[in-house]
């Protein structure tokens, strides 16, 4: 997937294809970065014989978050590939850290 950054198109990632099939397939890919406003996307599929073309664009409006929220961490309980999502509604001074059951901290994620 590319995406339009305002002056030229940008590779996002690669999705290996499902091959040739009668059938729908779906794929995802999600885009991490912290851009706002609106945002151009395209695909572009390349066949066997390494000949591609490129999808439409979509245009999306991508807005900044109303409230500060915090999502379920996964896996839980804790482990060394844990994930912590969260949405600030702009941009400020903020750290996150992790505490243990008895109250001491553990590691600062964000400072």
């Amino acid at each position: 997937m590319k995406k339009n950054n305002g002056n030229n198109w940008v590779t996002l990632g690669f999705v290996d294809s499902k091959g040739n099939s009668n059938v729908g397939n779906s794929y995802e890919l999600t885009d991490n970065s912290q851009t706002f406003g609106k945002v151009t996307y395209r695909l572009k599929q390349v066949a066997l014989d390494a000949k591609f073309k490129y999808s439409n664009t979509i245009e999306i409006n991508v807005s900044l978050p109303k409230e500060l929220t915090f999502k379920q961490n996964y896996p839980n309980p804790f482990n060394p590939t844990t994930t912590i999502s969260y949405q600030i509604p702009k941009s400020e001074l903020m750290s996150i850290k992790v505490y243990d059951i008895l109250g001491r901290k553990l590691a600062i994620l964000i400072n």
